[in-house]
């Protein structure tokens, strides 16, 4: 290989795009993923790895985890990142189905054409933003499908210590109505500079409700693009 050749393959994203049509959206989507160093190795063939999935994604996020698995500091996994608003997972109520999409469409579509757990809760949710506040909310909605969740800077809908009525079905309700298998989710909320100061109430408010590892990291230094 050139040294030219070698800077592309260096410089190119770690990932690729794929794009496909929702029977349940009636729209042209797209999501982003990331097969682990190894998937394409002739031992590996029959290995299955977890998954992680990414809301809101714009890609930003898979450097660092390809990072952390190069480096061996996470065990070697599937990295997909979605296209939809993560506000639309964070606020139940809109009529937009892209819940339904996510569970229904882009979660089989991954299983089936990549070699990813399936069985039972072996998923795992990352969101920024609005993305947070979505992943915990999947996560609580669909216990049986996710293990944990980790919400960066998430835009966590806590006012004067109430949650704000526009996020539908309130994080207190999943928790009561879920039950014990919700409860028992990892949950790990990453406060950055813009929604910190809420993630550090928010944490203290879901161990309230009954979820009982909830784990909190100041990280002011991260800006809310989710970059660094």
């Amino acid at each position: 290989m050139t040294f030219a050749l070698l800077a592309l393959a260096l410089a190119a994203p770690p990932y690729q795009r794929v794009d496909h049509k929702s029977a349940l959206l009636g729209t042209n989507e797209w999501y982003l993923v990331m097969l682990p160093p190894g998937y394409d190795d002739p031992a590996n063939r029959d290995r299955r790895y977890p998954a992680v999935y990414a809301t809101q994604t714009r890609g930003q996020e898979f450097d660092a985890l390809r990072k952390l698995m190069l480096d061996g500091a996470v065990p070697p996994m599937i990295v997909v990142g979605s296209d939809v608003d993560g506000g639309e997972f964070a606020w139940s109520n809109l009529k937009r189905p892209t819940e339904d999409y996510f569970i229904r469409e882009l979660i089989p579509e991954v299983d089936r054409t990549h070699r990813t757990l399936t069985a039972g809760p072996c998923r795992v949710l990352y969101g920024q933003s609005k993305g947070g506040s979505g992943c915990v909310r999947l996560l609580l909605r669909h216990p049986d499908l996710f293990a944990a969740a980790v919400s960066l800077d998430g835009a966590m809908q806590l006012y004067d210590g109430k949650e704000y009525e526009k996020t539908g079905e309130t994080f207190r309700q999943l928790i009561a109505a879920n039950g014990p298998a919700a409860a028992s989710r990892p949950v790990l909320l990453v406060g950055g500079g813009w929604f910190g100061e809420r993630a550090t109430l928010y944490a203290g408010k879901l161990r309230d409700w009954g979820l009982t590892d909830v784990r909190h990291v100041d990280a002011p230094e991260t800006v809310h693009s989710g970059k660094k």
